[in-house]
């Protein structure tokens, strides 16, 4: 199963390509996404909010050595 996501101008626009789609036979679901402020957001608004957000956090501190610790994750996969 496939899912879509589209974007329209109007809330007119939106429930006609609604019934539109409810019509056909091989669509299996179709629903609305509540529009908020978060889905207005650019991909770039979005990872510069989250890069702000976490400025002030101390990230990785306990890592002494990357090469190590990069290792043993990928070791958990085997």
């Amino acid at each position: 199963m496939n899912t879509l996501k589209i974007s329209v101008k109007s809330n007119k626009d939106a429930a006609l390509l609604m019934k539109l789609l409810k019509s056909l036979s091989f669509v299996v679901k179709v629903e609305p996404i509540p529009d908020n402020s978060a889905h207005k957001k650019n991909q770039y608004q979005q990872l510069n909010d989250l890069i702000e957000k976490m400025a002030d956090k101390t990230l990785f501190q306990e890592i002494t050595n990357p090469v190590r610790w990069q290792n043993n994750l990928r070791n958990e996969w085997t």
